[in-house]
């Protein structure tokens, strides 16, 4: 008897062992962005240890990364029945929640990990995500300073340098960088710069920004005294991380300020780049619309994740000639497309360095056709008319439901009405275009201003 309680014992060890070294080995192959070997490992884990809720909830997140939805469910469901509160389980269903275009569910998730973990900067994050989602962008961008502590480790990532807090800063400098988020965010946001001249009044404002943005706010950004590159930090008397700034500038859905244009192309890059357009088409000059067209995100190289994202966002090339119009030059501002369409158009990419200079290119445009990319906000923050093109889960700060941005007043969203539908999307898109070769020269009958 004794020999046999030992022999269980000794196995109930070994497979427990087993376990945490799957566990290990998951963990460090998720570090390393490598999701299919951390499947591998964790179905061994969990059915080594089934009643381990850690390995249920890390199976889960891998499956979603992976894009396993069903799979991802049923392990999510099955960490909660084992611990109801457990944090992963509940931010990872958030996640997934609004991924299927369900805000309210993922917001249910994100507050029962709140209530459980109050002070969890995580939790915090993704909640502040998708409250933008909801259109809650006071209580967001409130919740959104909590990426400091997820990303950084610390509230305050410049330390020693303080960090401003939305006091007057008269007679003083202030270090603006670009702290969050992509290309998109940066131009998006860039607009509170200006505002935090005027309301705080700083005597030197400096912005930090990516290099693809160095020319264009540069030189079409209001209230910049200079522009430095990331990794350099003047001797300021304070700092402001970007996204802080519609925070401390009280922005809530009603008080974005919208007002377009706040960025601007240089007047000489516009003159050469619309000689440049000239000689590429004998007929760009006379084309009753002149329209720029962007269908594809760009590879950060972030994972299986975000790839899946990327796919979801970008428009297959081809269907493109679902736009074709008699009487429209067609200009293609994207870059590393993959797949070109057969869609005729001007190209003239390869010559494109920078923001600047696909800006001096919007600037000879009559309106942009965009997926979810930068183009859309550079296009959007010129004032120009914008069709952006949308997946039916949307954007964090392209609303539910609307066809209308609170950000860009010349922008009309058209959103897949099923996820993977972009023939209806272009439908609606061609027929945009159509109504505005319809209402002649100067006329906006996309968006309500520009």
């Amino acid at each position: 008897m004794a020999a046999s309680i030992w022999s269980r014992l000794c196995n109930r060890q070994a497979q427990h062992d087993a376990a945490a070294a799957s566990m290990t080995i998951a963990s460090e192959a998720i570090r390393a962005g490598r999701s299919k070997p951390a499947l591998e490992a964790l179905q061994q884990a969990t059915a080594l240890a089934p009643k381990n809720a850690d390995g249920w909830a890390l199976l889960g997140w891998v499956h979603n990364d992976l894009g396993n939805a069903h799979e991802a469910d049923a392990a999510l469901a099955r960490a909660l029945a084992l611990d109801p509160g457990h944090l992963e389980a509940l931010n990872t269903l958030g996640v997934i929640a609004c991924e299927s275009a369900d805000p309210a569910a993922a917001i249910g998730y994100f507050e029962r990990a709140l209530a459980l973990d109050p002070a969890n900067p995580a939790t915090r994050y993704n909640l502040a995500q998708r409250l933008f989602f909801a259109g809650d962008y006071g209580r967001g961008f409130a919740m959104m300073r909590a990426r400091h502590a997820a990303h950084h480790g610390r509230d305050n990532p410049l330390e020693p340098l303080a960090a401003w807090q939305g006091e007057a800063l008269d007679g003083r400098h202030v270090f603006v960088w670009c702290d969050w988020g992509g290309l998109g965010d940066h131009l998006q946001f860039a607009r509170y710069v200006p505002l935090l001249r005027q309301r705080a009044r700083p005597a030197r404002l400096t912005l930090g920004c990516n290099p693809a943005c160095l020319r264009l706010f540069g030189a079409g950004l209001p209230g910049v005294d200079e522009v430095l590159l990331p990794g350099t930090v003047p001797a300021a008397d304070v700092h402001a991380p970007l996204l802080d700034l519609p925070f401390f500038l009280d922005t809530g859905a009603d008080t974005v300020p919208a007002a377009t244009p706040y960025l601007a192309a240089d007047s000489v890059a516009v003159a050469a780049w619309r000689a440049r357009l000239a000689s590429a088409s004998a007929g760009f000059e006379s084309s009753a619309l002149r329209v720029g067209l962007v269908w594809a995100t760009g590879n950060w190289n972030q994972g299986a994740g975000y790839d899946r994202v990327r796919i979801a966002k970008s428009i297959p090339a081809h269907l493109l000639a679902k736009l074709d119009c008699s009487d429209v030059s067609f200009v293609s501002l994207q870059k590393d497309g993959g797949e070109a369409p057969t869609l005729p158009m001007i190209d003239l990419t390869a010559a494109i360095t920078d923001l600047a200079d696909s800006a001096a290119i919007i600037a000879n445009l009559d309106m942009v056709i965009s997926a979810d990319t930068a183009v859309a906000h550079l296009a959007g923050a010129m004032g120009k008319p914008v069709i952006l093109l949308l997946r039916r889960e949307g954007g964090m700060f392209w609303s539910l439901g609307e066809e209308r941005s609170p950000w860009y007043p010349g922008m009309t969203i058209v959103r897949q009405s099923s996820s993977g539908d972009w023939l209806q999307v272009l439908d609606q898109a061609a027929q945009l275009i159509q109504a505005r070769k319809s209402a002649g020269p100067g006329a906006m009958p996309v968006g309500d201003g520009g």
